[in-house]
């Protein structure tokens, strides 16, 4: 009797409604009251048993970032150059070749999430399984994923707060400088299709395949990965105040970015990536861009949040010498933020390049150092060519040049360029401070930067940052000691898992 009666009640809606999946799905939930136990067949009306339904589904998205870069690039007016101090983003699937698409980085459903519609969403009938239109109805209605955007910030590590790029941080963050949106809803076009199109579920509340983690948030034709940058080390900053004629009255990004990366080798600060809603922000509170409040299980738990959390550490090249600062990232460790524990099957590693002058590319003069331009035939050794790809995940060829590295007075032997250290360049501008005109009594002199690491370098505040030269240098005496050397790094993630 329950059967014939819930036959008729399918047969009625098939006759009368032109049904969109949001409908059906409320429909056909009040069609199995008598038959199901699940929160959708719950005895009592259609409304109230969608409405419950969404107001449990669990949070839907996870994101995993396979890259990560630090430039210790210091310089004059940087910040509107382009060069980044960090980045972070998912570039796997652009730079390798995947097959099938089965890369380890990018945005997917969560399995928790995915097993929750298994265990409570009815298939439209006649549909033997549930369909990706009732999954993208539910992430754009439910309670904890409707409007919900990526976003990625260095924070506090106790309570997630996001971390100012100001030399004296203000109350209020601010968009772009401290804090970015992926500029694409999770629960709308054309993250949603692609997240649910491979989704499988099988009979008995099953869940035969997730699918693929989505790398392209943009078209075949016009792709966009997922990807944010921030400073953190070149800023120049009118609150930090002018140097004194000790020295050459610059060095202000030296110094600060030096008590950034100290906070991150505290553990203070964090590299995240959370998730959040721009449209909630209270607008005339102290979040007004809604950075500060990333969504959450427990919303009063300041110390979690839904999302990762990257701690970063740094090394310097020449711990004898107090000058050669720590500008080098050595380890990422990645943890879960909504439980805080470090992430299981994933590893990460590291490795780095100097950064030369953009006069010292392809320079030909035998007393003066050169980052000599790769060519064709370099890239046919297998370590070379890894090397350069993983570089190019965050240093376009557009904007940085890669070659071998040679001192100054060095022998060039082309049968061995390729065991030269790799090095690289910015096209447009400088990552240094100046190195001529800082030489009291002789402007035109170039101090040039201090490549050799078993050499003290020069910083500009070296007093404030804690630096003793050897036997007491000071002015010109310190100066020529040449600028200190800066490095590009890049962290590429492995992992067991999808």
């Amino acid at each position: 009797m329950k059967m014939m009666k819930n036959l008729a009640c399918r047969r009625w809606i098939s006759a009368h409604l032109p049904l969109t999946a949001s409908v059906c799905l409320l429909l056909l939930a009040g069609c199995n009251i008598q038959q199901e136990s699940s929160l959708l067949s719950s005895k009592t009306s259609t409304k109230d048993a969608v409405t419950r339904t969404l107001d449990a589904t669990p949070f839907a998205f996870d994101l995993a970032v396979d890259t990560i870069s630090y430039n210790s690039c210091v310089g004059v007016n940087l910040n509107q150059s382009g060069i980044h101090g960090i980045k972070i983003g998912v570039s796997e699937g652009f730079v390798d070749a995947n097959g099938s698409g089965a890369v380890k980085g990018g945005i997917k459903l969560r399995s928790d999430f995915l097993q929750f519609i298994a265990q409570n969403v009815q298939p439209n009938y006649p549909a033997p399984t549930v369909s990706s239109s009732q999954i993208q109805y539910i992430l754009k209605n439910s309670t904890a994923n409707a409007d919900t955007y990526i976003q990625y910030a260095v924070r506090t590590a106790t309570d997630l707060r996001v971390v100012p790029d100001t030399i004296q941080p203000s109350n209020t963050p601010m968009m772009v400088r401290d804090g970015v949106y992926e500029g694409v809803p999770l629960a709308e076009e054309p993250l949603i299709s692609q997240m649910t199109k491979d989704l499988k579920f099988g009979p008995n509340k099953t869940v035969l395949s997730e699918g693929a983690r989505v790398y392209n948030i943009g078209t075949s034709t016009a792709p966009k990965a997922l990807e944010a940058s921030f400073g953190y080390s070149n800023i120049i900053d009118e609150t930090f105040s002018a140097d004194a004629a000790a020295n050459d009255g610059q060095g202000a990004a030296e110094e600060y970015s030096d008590k950034v990366r100290a906070k991150f080798n505290t553990g203070t600060y964090l590299l995240t990536q959370t998730f959040g809603n721009p449209l909630a922000a209270d607008t005339t509170g102290s979040d007004s861009t809604g950075l500060n409040s990333p969504k959450r299980k427990v919303a009063t738990d300041l110390t979690k949040a839904y999302g990762r959390g990257y701690q970063l550490s740094f090394v310097t090249k020449n711990a004898g010498y107090s000058s050669w600062r720590k500008n080098v990232l050595n380890t990422v460790v990645e943890r879960d933020l909504e439980t805080g524990q470090q992430v299981a099957g994933v590893s990460w590693t590291c490795e780095n390049v100097v950064i030369m002058k953009t006069n010292e590319f392809n320079n030909k003069k035998i007393d003066q150092p050169a980052c000599s331009q790769l060519t064709a035939a370099d890239l046919t050794n297998v370590n070379v060519a890894k090397r350069v790809k993983n570089l190019r995940r965050h240093y376009s060829e557009a904007d940085w040049g890669v070659g071998f590295f040679y001192p100054k007075n060095s022998a060039y032997n082309p049968a061995t360029r390729t065991a030269q250290p790799l090095c690289i360049v910015n096209k447009q501008t400088d990552c240094y401070l100046p190195t001529t005109g800082i030489v009291v009594g002789s402007p035109s002199e170039d101090v040039g930067v201090q490549y050799d690491t078993t050499q003290e370098c020069y910083l500009s505040r070296a007093p404030n940052m804690g630096v003793t030269y050897v036997g007491n240098k000071v002015g010109n005496d310190a100066r020529r000691l040449g600028r200190c050397p800066q490095f590009a790094s890049i962290c590429i993630r492995s992992s067991t898992s999808y």
